[in-house]
Formats: C-alpha cells, sequence, structure tokens
C-alpha cells in the first residue's frame, strides 16, 4: 500500500532510482531538501492515515540525518519503511574510508528500529522484504531499515515476479483467565479511571463504551488525544486527571505507556492493562494484564462486562458531572494563567475546518495546545510521544498534509526555534503543492527553554536568545503565501483565508514577549500516591 517514497537521491541508490524511473505509477519519487525531512515527512504521513510509509536516503550522514524521526517512529509507534544506502558489499565493514562510510551502520540501525536487515545476496532479497514489512505491521508496529549496497542493485535475483505483499494481522485471542482478572477488579471498582495512548489510536469505539459503561473518564498523555473526542463528557486532559488521582481506585491502561501512572504514584491502587506487547507489563505491572491490541481487548471487556453488577454504576452520573465540573474548572484557570496563548489557540481553532489534523511542536503553544486544543477523533492531534524532539513539526506536517491531500486539512503551529530545524521545506511544499498552513509563533527565543530558565533559575538566561528572520519574507521568497497577524483576530481571519487558498501558506505572529511554559505546574507534576 506504500505509494510515495519521501527521498533525497544520492550516489549509493542512483541503481535503484534509475529502475524507480519507470515504475513512478505504483511508487511516486517525492524528493525534498534534507535527509531529516523525508524521514519525517514519512513518519507525519504514517500517524496520520494509520498506513506504512517509506522514505529513502544514503549511507552515512544520510541515514545519521534522518535518525531523530526514526527513533521518533519508534517511540509513537509508527510503521515507517527506510531504504538505507550502504557502501559497495566488498567494503562494508572494512573501515577503508569508502564514501559515505561509517562503522557498524547495521548496529546504528539496529538500536533505533524494530527490524533492520541488509541485503547482499539478491536471492534472499524477497525474504527479507517481507520479514521487514512483517516486522513493521505486526504487534506493536515500529520503523523498520533495510540496508541495501549499490553494487547489489545490479545483481540478478533469479524471480521473474514479485507477487504483492499483502499483511493480515494475525488474529489474537484473547486469554480468558486475563480477561476475568480484568473483569473482576473492574467488576468492584468504584473510581475507575481510563488511561489511552498511541497504541489504542484505532479503538476509539470501544473505549467510549468502556468509558460510558463504567462512568470513567479517558485520559491522553502525550499521544492518544482525540481517541475519545475532548468534547465528549468522559473525555479528560492530564492535569485534571492528576487532581482527581488520589480517588481514583483502578487504572485502565489501555495502548498507552502509563507514564502519568507511574510518575504520579500507584500504591493502594488496582491496576488493569490492555497491550499487544508484554513488555510493557514489566514496566508498569498490572494487577490484571490482558494481552491483546487495544481494539480487540476492549471490545472483550465490554463484552464481559456488560450486563454484569458494576459497583461503580451506583454513582456514575454524579462522577460523571463532577468530572465535567472540573474539566469546565481547569479549561477557564488554564484560559486565565495562559491568556495570551489560549487566545492565540481559540482563535486558530475557530480559523479551522472542524476536522483540521493538528500538528504540534514543541514550542510553549504546542505544550498548551496538550491540554487545551478540542481534538475531534483519533489521528487529529498529532505529537511526538516521549522522544518530544524540537523541530519534528513542520516537515511531519507536511507528510500528513500530502498523505491527506484532497481528503483532511492540516494545520501545523510551530515556534521560530524549532520551525528553522527543516524550514527550507517551503520548498518541497512549494515544488510538490503541500496545501499545509503552517503558523510560526515568533519571539526571538528558544521560548520554553527561556521560560523555565526564568522560573527555575531566577532568570539567568543562558543560550535561548535568537535572531530570527523575517518569516513572511522569507516564506514569500520561497513562493509561498504568507502573512503577519498582530491580533487573536487577526489570526482567526488569517487562518481562515489560509484555509480556502487551498495552497501552501504561512503566518507569522510576532511577539514581544515569550509565552510562559505550562511544565512546572501541569506537566512536571509530584507524586501523590506512593
Amino acid at each position: 500500500g506504500i505509494e510515495t517514497l519521501y527521498c533525497v537521491p544520492g550516489v549509493q541508490n542512483d541503481n535503484f532510482f534509475d529502475v524507480l524511473f519507470d515504475h513512478q505509477d505504483r511508487l511516486k519519487p517525492l524528493q525534498v531538501r534534507h535527509e531529516q525531512s523525508a524521514a519525517y515527512m514519512a513518519l507525519g504521513a504514517a500517524l496520520s492515515t494509520g498506513k506504512p510509509q517509506a522514505f529513502c536516503v544514503v549511507p552515512g550522514p544520510g541515514m545519521l540525518n534522518a535518525t531523530a524521526a526514526l527513533c521518533t517512529a519508534y517511540s509513537v509507534g509508527a510503521p515507517v519503511f527506510g531504504l538505507i544506502g550502504q557502501v559497495p558489499s566488498k567494503g562494508i565493514g572494512k573501515g577503508k574510508g569508502l564514501l559515505h562510510e561509517i562503522k557498524d551502520q547495521s548496529g546504528h540501525l539496529d538500536r533505533l528500529t524494530k527490524f533492520t536487515t541488509l541485503i547482499t545476496n539478491p536471492t534472499k532479497a524477497e525474504a527479507q522484504l517481507r520479514a521487514a514489512f512483517q516486522a513493521m505491521l505486526s504487534g506493536r508496529r515500529g520503523p523498520v531499515a533495510v540496508e541495501i549496497p549499490p553494487n547489489v542493485y545490479t545483481m540478478p535475483t533469479g524471480v521473474a515476479e514479485v507477487p504483492d505483499f499483502i499483511y493480515r494481522q494475525p488474529e489474537v485471542r484473547v486469554d480468558p483467565a486475563q480477561l476475568a482478572a480484568a473483569v473482576s477488579i473492574l467488576a468492584e471498582a468504584k473510581c475507575p479511571m481510563i488511561m489511552v495512548g498511541g497504541g489504542a489510536v484505532d479503538a476509539g469505539n470501544p473505549i467510549r463504551e468502556l468509558a460510558e459503561l463504567l462512568g470513567a473518564p479517558v485520559v491522553p498523555y502525550r499521544v492518544g488525544h482525540g481517541i475519545v473526542p475532548t468534547d465528549h463528557v468522559c473525555s479528560m486532559y492530564a492535569p485534571v486527571a492528576y487532581r482527581m488521582w488520589k480517588d481514583v481506585d483502578v487504572v485502565v491502561g489501555i495502548g498507552s505507556r502509563m507514564s502519568c501512572a507511574r510518575d504520579w504514584g500507584t500504591a493502594g491502587l488496582k491496576i488493569v492493562r490492555i497491550d499487544i506487547d508484554a513488555d510493557e507489563f514489566l514496566k508498569v505491572a498490572p494487577d490484571a494484564g490482558v494481552l491483546c491490541d487495544a481494539k480487540g481487548g476492549t471490545e472483550a471487556l465490554v463484552a464481559e462486562l456488560l450486563g454484569r453488577s458494576l459497583a461503580c454504576v451506583e454513582d456514575k452520573d454524579a462522577r460523571l458531572a463532577d468530572c465535567e465540573r472540573l474539566s469546565k474548572s481547569f479549561r477557564e484557570e488554564v484560559s486565565d494563567r495562559f491568556k495570551v496563548a489560549c487566545d492565540l489557540l481559540q482563535a486558530i481553532q475557530r480559523g479551522c475546518p472542524d476536522d483540521v489534523v493538528f500538528v504540534d511542536e514543541l514550542t510553549n503553544l504546542g505544550h498548551i495546545s496538550k491540554f487545551f486544543w478540542r481534538t475531534g477523533g483519533a489521528r487529529h492531534h498529532l505529537s511526538t510521544g516521549y522522544q518530544s524532539n524540537l523541530g519534528w513539526g513542520y516537515a511531519s506536517a507536511l507528510g500528513a498534509a500530502y498523505a491527506l491531500k484532497g481528503k483532511k486539512r492540516v494545520l501545523s503551529i510551530n515556534g521560530d526555534g524549532g520551525f528553522l530545524f527543516t524550514g527550507v521545506e517551503m520548498a518541497s511544499a512549494k515544488l510538490h503543492e503541500i496545501p499545509l498552513v503552517a503558523i510560526v509563533v515568533n519571539d526571538n527565543a528558544f521560548g520554553n527553554v527561556k521560560s523555565l530558565q526564568e522560573r527555575w533559575y531566577g532568570g539567568r538566561n543562558i543560550a535561548c536568545q535568537l535572531a530570527s528572520p523575517d518569516f513572511v519574507k522569507m516564506a514569500e521568497s520561497f513562493g509561498l503565501r504568507a502573512v503577519r497577524a498582530d491580533t487573536p483576530e487577526e489570526l482567526e481571519s488569517a487562518v481562515r483565508k489560509a484555509f480556502e487558498a487551498n495552497e501552501p501558506y504561512l503566518i507569522e505572529v510576532l511577539l514581544d514577549h515569550t509565552l510562559e511554559s505550562p511544565h512546572p505546574d501541569y506537566v512536571f507534576l509530584p507524586q501523590i500516591r506512593s
């Protein structure tokens, strides 16, 4: 199902691209300006569609440029296929100083991916490629890398035709004993909570049913936003969940690392987990662990709970009313505490289509969006997971916008620091006519760093000031339409016009101060159950 190859060509892959020339109807090369961007675009496309995506780069420095995106794909379980060049096969591991040679490239890739393979015998290539796709898509999804030396591309395979690879997820049967243990715990729960992560992104319907059945709030953290839409009565931001954490007696983790539970403390708490990855049960140990994909496991759990006597049902309506009251109060608190940021976010949201895909960044506006932006569905708020790598946003959003072209619109928010990591890809946006709307909030600083230095280190600001360009003129020099918005009202209008234009577009917001970081009071929360 891969139709696009995000790429930066180079000499070690020239033989491959020469063959690809005759097959562009099946696999379209989409050339970009930097290997980092090629891999990020594949990542953004994978996160927004749920389908496998591919990138191609040369070995050595090209491969290393792509590693930030690879480790992010690993952290969020994204099916990204990396086609990586190599030095000629006879020179691998010899240390002869061949073009782009690095020591143990395969070892580097192995530590960043779910599966890595080096093809040196073309008669075995089909089996190795199938193994790579199988690893990428089975169980807990993740990135894979296939290395091919330039001389191997020209060797005969002995295969006249390669049949299409059709992947079918193996059926994972729920263990009745595991399910029974989970049901037993939940039947006695009086104040349950559900935590969801990237592994639950395709399980929205049964998770919503479970939440409504139990009267339990559903809490995303870094990822998982929109699995249950923000406006649903059971949806709850993580900082709100923290405030009721002492009262929770059972927490259900579905496709989640349960970072919040680990950090907030689990003393006196019963833990139920549904996860496809058994290793997760070793990190936050459950009282009942159901080894299954999120959708199948949650459906089975709901089916078993329906019709049973549940202790939490008695005061379910009152608890949900309390959750709704807490969430409303929290939103008002955040709106007041981070007024400038929230006014900007609300203006942006009013200007967006209802089903916009929102791609955040490691900027204070992005951090605040994780507990203020209203997300209408799964895969509609894309984020980096635990890698939290600055500069991922624009290129990843370009990949999402290209993959969703003609289906959904995509919005990218950026700070001036992170945007310039991949801002050169405005050239790619123009070349490939990618209708991404990008907002750059420019305060001439690494804003999150500066804010934390002011809060924690008495304003001893160091290495955080920037001299940023005029982003409107910069975008226009690449051929993009660009405007500056000075007020929330101007920003709302600019966003609406940008989406109506349906072309690459940039909006700059100039700030004369740095937005406050939410981390000290709303993200780095101390343990309260020990």
